[in-house]
């Protein structure tokens, strides 16, 4: 976490800071908010692939892969001043909804129902954060398929921008 603030945190207050509306309007202010987002992207997209291989690791007791996702990123995107939408306003392409979608038909309905990226990123960072703090209180963590299915559709959506 600390090299991801290191490196972030300027752009992000530069960017909160500045008086320039929200989404930037000027080349030098959108040029920041892009640069800000690939380096976010590819942490994310780096957060999401190993939280993927950790849910898929039916060798590891489910509480374990629970305790043991990442949200570092998905954390710090969380605590800055800048909305997320701000940093995540694109849509989720369709055929990734679906694509996801009917691995999970149990889930069908509330993933398609997640239209933009940022809705994506806040619905996957609190059911994370909750089947967390249920394996840490040892609480039933019930069905987690749908948290794996928001980390699938997560590192989809996050492989179409490094491709």
């Amino acid at each position: 976490m600390n090299d991801i603030t290191t490196y972030l945190s300027p752009l992000i207050t530069d960017l909160a800071g500045s008086a320039a509306p929200l989404p930037p309007d000027t080349e030098p202010e959108i040029a920041k908010l892009n640069k800000l987002k690939q380096l976010l992207y590819a942490q994310l997209g780096r957060e999401s692939r190993y939280n993927m291989h950790i849910m898929q690791d039916h060798a590891l007791d489910e509480p374990v892969r629970v305790l043991e996702l990442e949200t570092d990123v998905l954390t710090f995107i969380h605590k800055q001043p800048l909305p997320v939408s701000v940093l995540f306003e694109y849509e989720v392409d369709e055929q990734y909804l679906w694509r996801i979608a009917s691995r999970y038909p149990a889930f069908q309905k509330k993933l398609l129902e997640l239209k933009t990226k940022h809705q994506l990123l806040e619905e996957a960072y609190r059911h994370i954060k909750v089947a967390k703090l249920k394996a840490i209180c040892e609480d039933p963590l019930g069905d987690v398929a749908y948290v794996q299915a928001l980390i699938g559709l997560l590192e989809l959506v996050l492989s179409e921008v490094h491709s």
